[in-house]
């Protein structure tokens, strides 16, 4: 743009009006008059610019700043909805639950969810789930002497073997070791 043969207003204009549809598209929690505030002060910064050069500078500079704020924005919403999964497992847990499940209740497609809850916590979200249920049946087992099929059901498994099977692969020992 600086080497534009386009007149100075017209570049401003153009600015301004990018900057109004970008803060229109991914400002949608604000309120008109949040809203028209903000683009009011980019209006003033705009046409505090005295060349075509200021100009973009200045522009580039404010794009940089609001790809970082919509990142940051994004990165929010992504460890909110991997919190909100982590918080329906600890209410949940001890019964027959899924990722599809919980994608349902949160209104997101199940691999997206997938994708972000791996990508968030290092790990999927089969491998959280089982680590978390161990983890409370190794706190039931310390708390009582429950036998291993009542604790296997209290966490949210089924069958007795898997329940064995998935605590020796995580804990290294079976529940009947764990329990000694």
């Amino acid at each position: 743009m600086p080497n534009s043969h386009l007149p100075f207003y017209i570049m401003q204009n153009i600015c301004l009006s990018l900057i109004g549809i970008l803060m229109t598209l991914y400002d949608d929690n604000q309120n008109m008059q949040t809203h028209m505030q903000k683009l009011s002060e980019r209006m003033k910064d705009i046409y505090a610019q005295t060349s075509s050069q200021e100009l973009c500078g200045w522009m580039k500079q404010w794009l940089v700043d609001w790809v970082q704020q919509i990142e940051e924005q994004s990165g929010k919403k992504s460890n909110r909805l991997v919190e909100e999964v982590k918080e329906y497992v600890k209410q949940h847990y001890h019964e027959d639950i899924s990722l599809m499940e919980i994608a349902e209740k949160l209104y997101v497609n199940r691999n997206y969810l997938s994708q972000l809850f791996k990508r968030v916590t290092g790990e999927s979200f089969a491998t959280y789930l089982n680590k978390f249920r161990i983890e409370k049946a190794k706190e039931k087992m310390r708390e009582n002497h429950y036998l291993i099929s009542e604790i296997s059901e209290m966490v949210g498994y089924q069958n007795p073997t898997y329940f064995s099977q998935v605590f020796k692969s995580i804990t290294g020992k079976s529940p009947s070791e764990f329990y000694k």
